[in-house]
């Protein structure tokens, strides 16, 4: 070329300061730290819905195989997803759904239709409670008129899913759902359902 060695001049360099980069990790890290309250509340929130629509399904199932396969179908409360829990316990970390042709809300490991671990599944957040007619678990007949709880003749009760110690129980909504005489349910959301 010319002669001349070439010049070095510091603008032409591509490439950030220490300062910019320390900049760009803390918008980062301020963003994350924003953002991480609402991705907790979605994750409950989807956990919840998830928890509703596994319930749902099953009481429909109940009722519905209970009347194809003319049988009786038990839904209880379950630990371990073999035994129902007993009449008096109100809290349950999950549900068992079986047949029950002898309605003595005692599974055998044929008769087991579905299990779901509530408790389990939403990492410990998560219990269903009963009403005192439901009790420990419900059944329902295809031929009966009437379908009945454990621990009470009548199955007009409720089954709440709830979140474990929550201290706000009484003012948040939680889905409720009221199984009437007959096994069918309606779905509400109500304060102070826990």
């Amino acid at each position: 070329m010319n002669g001349k060695s070439p010049s070095f001049n510091i603008t032409d360099e591509s490439g950030a300061t220490l300062i910019e980069l320390l900049f760009t990790l803390l918008l980062i890290a301020l963003t994350f730290f924003s953002l991480f309250p609402l991705y907790r509340s979605l994750e409950e929130s989807l956990t919840l819905e998830i928890a509703k629509f596994h319930l749902k399904q099953d009481l429909q199932m109940a009722k519905n195989l209970a009347s194809l396969e003319e049988r009786s179908i038990t839904l209880c409360g379950s630990r371990d997803g073999y035994q129902c829990l007993d009449e008096e316990e109100r809290s349950w970390p999950g549900w068992l759904l079986f047949y029950d042709d002898m309605q003595q809300f005692t599974p055998s490991e044929e008769s087991i239709l579905h299990y779901y671990p509530l408790f389990e599944k939403s990492n410990q957040k998560l219990i269903l409670t009963t009403t005192a007619n439901i009790g420990g678990g419900l059944n329902i007949s295809a031929r009966r008129e009437y379908a009945y709880g454990m621990a009470r003749s009548i199955a007009n009760g409720r089954i709440n899913i709830c979140r474990q110690g929550d201290h706000n129980a009484s003012s948040d909504s939680y889905p409720s759902f009221i199984i009437n005489v007959y096994g069918y349910f309606r779905l509400t959301a109500e304060k102070g359902s826990c």
